[in-house]
This record gives structure tokens, C-alpha cells and sequence, in this order.
């Protein structure tokens, strides 16, 4: 039994496997345009929202790719790799080569039968009610999970699945990302507002803010009293820095400490000997 999104080839057309409505019945084999999509009045008509002719510098356009405008006026598979390539202007809706015109839509349920082809997951499937994003990886191409911690690349939605192969297309405004960043701190500014609003009026709260307030006074009280006694125990210098000899009480019991400056006061006023004495007057 075949896969919905299954392609084969018989006599030189491809057709692609289809049921998107699995509880009507069971699907079948449908004409394809090469790529895995629909064709001719099979597929769902689209609203065309602009063309434009494939840059040279583009990668070619498969259906489903999302693209981007640039300076010259044309069409680039789009990346949230840079700024400028994360300006979504629609979703392919036909293949185009570079040197064709590739036709754009926006705002519409996108078919995604060969999403294998055009979704970094490369699955055949979408994950339904999941949104996807711009590729930073491969031009052009969605993901589920968008490179967020990187502040070189955008992070921009462009649709949600609405069932295993379409995709509701919603492409959102691309913002700066200072200005997300400032809406994120504004938001945040109010939410953490907001709960100390709802902590100051609960009593149980208020009383543990007043025993932590009591707590730190307390600390700032003892710290003030130990630098006082720690104060009281310093030292007397001389000279106004310690450089000069440094002074103290008077030494009186064999537990006292001495200072260098008595010590050196005690032996500065011991008498000189005197080694002129005639010795031979004791002889």
C-alpha cells in the first residue's frame, strides 16, 4: 500500500499518491508536476500575490519554497541566515529555474505533498498543529526548530501545518531582533510587576519580607559593632603610614609584646661603654 506523497513514473508522467481525506475513502494515484505536487486543474488554485524572474544567484525554486525579493527586483530562495534573505515575500507556486518566473502566494492553505523535499526534517509528512520557520540551514526550505541562539540569524514564522500535507501559510512581519529583545523586557518588566504586586498584599509574604529586612539590619548592626572592636584594637603609628617605627604601651609582664620601637628606644638609652679607661689603676 502506498504512502500519501509516493510519486511514480508510467510512460513518461510522474503521478503522486493522494488522500486528503483519509475518512472519504482510500486515495489514489494523481498526475504530478515532476516534484511530488499536483497538477493542472488537480491542484489548488492559489492567488497570485506577485512574480518575478529567478536570480541568478538562487538555488532553483521547487513548489512550496519560500522566497525573497532582492535589490534587482528578483527572486531569491529565502534564509534566516541574514536579515535581508528573512524577507519573506510568499510561497512558490510552481518550480521555476533561475532565468523563469516563479509565481508567489501568501495567506492561503498550501498543499505540501513533497515536503520530504522542502522541509529541513524531510519528512513526507508535516507535524500537524506545529508551526515551521524559515531555514537557516538550506535556502528556500521550513523547520520545526529554528536556530534561536544565534543573534546573526532571524527566527521568523511562516505557517502552521493544518493536517499531515497542508500548511495554513502566515507569514509573520520580520522585527528587528533589538526590537523583540525590548517587547520581551517590557513583557517581562510587567509580568514580574504584576506578581510582586500580588506578593506585597499577601500577608504571609509581607511577614517574611519584614523578618528578612529585621535579618540584614541586624547583620549591618553586628558588622558596625565588629569593625568598632576591631578599631579599638589597632595600633598607634608614627609618620602617618606604617613605614615609620611603630609604637606601643610600655611593656610590663613577660606576656606583653614589645614593639620594634621600644626595643629600639630601650637599647638607643643604654650608656655608651666607655674603652678609654686606664686599666692600670686596678692593676
Amino acid at each position: 500500500m502506498p504512502s500519501v506523497g509516493d510519486t511514480k513514473t508510467v510512460f513518461g508522467r510522474t503521478y503522486v499518491f493522494s488522500n486528503p481525506n483519509q475518512a472519504l475513502g482510500p486515495g489514489t494515484w494523481l498526475l504530478s508536476d515532476g516534484e511530488g505536487s499536483l497538477s493542472g486543474e488537480q491542484q489548488t488554485e492559489h492567488k497570485v500575490y506577485g512574480q518575478a524572474v529567478v536570480d541568478s544567484s538562487s538555488i532553483a525554486i521547487h513548489k512550496g519554497m519560500l522566497v525573497y525579493i532582492n535589490d534587482s527586483g528578483n527572486a531569491v530562495a529565502a534564509s534566516a541566515a541574514s536579515l535581508e534573505s528573512s524577507r519573506v515575500v510568499g510561497v512558490a507556486i510552481d518550480p521555476a529555474n533561475v532565468g523563469q518566473i516563479v509565481q508567489f502566494t501568501q495567506n492561503t492553505a498550501f498543499e505540501f505533498f513533497n515536503a520530504i523535499s522542502i522541509t529541513d526534517e524531510a519528512s513526507s509528512n508535516l507535524d500537524v498543529g506545529k508551526p515551521y520557520y524559515l531555514s537557516s540551514d538550506n535556502p528556500g526550505k521550513w523547520t520545526k526548530n529554528p536556530t534561536r541562539d544565534d543573534a546573526s540569524i532571524e527566527v521568523l514564522q511562516c505557517g502552521t501545518a493544518v493536517n499531515e500535507y497542508y500548511m495554513a501559510i502566515d507569514i509573520q512581519p520580520l522585527a528587528l531582533k533589538t526590537e523583540v529583545e525590548s517587547a520581551a523586557r517590557i513583557a517581562g518588566d510587567a509580568a514580574l510587576s504584576a506578581r510582586i504586586d500580588v506578593l506585597e498584599v499577601d500577608p504571609t509574604t509581607a511577614t517574611a519580607v519584614a523578618n528578612s529586612i529585621a535579618a540584614v539590619n541586624a547583620s549591618i548592626a553586628t558588622e558596625a559593632t565588629a569593625r568598632t572592636d576591631a578599631d579599638a584594637l589597632l595600633m598607634p603609628k608614627t609618620g602617618g603610614t606604617f613605614s615609620g617605627a611603630v609604637s606601643g604601651p610600655e611593656p610590663v609582664a613577660d606576656s606583653d609584646l614589645a614593639t620594634k620601637k621600644f626595643v629600639t628606644d630601650e637599647i638607643a638609652a643604654i650608656p655608651p661603654v666607655d674603652f678609654n679607661l686606664d686599666y692600670g689603676e686596678y692593676a
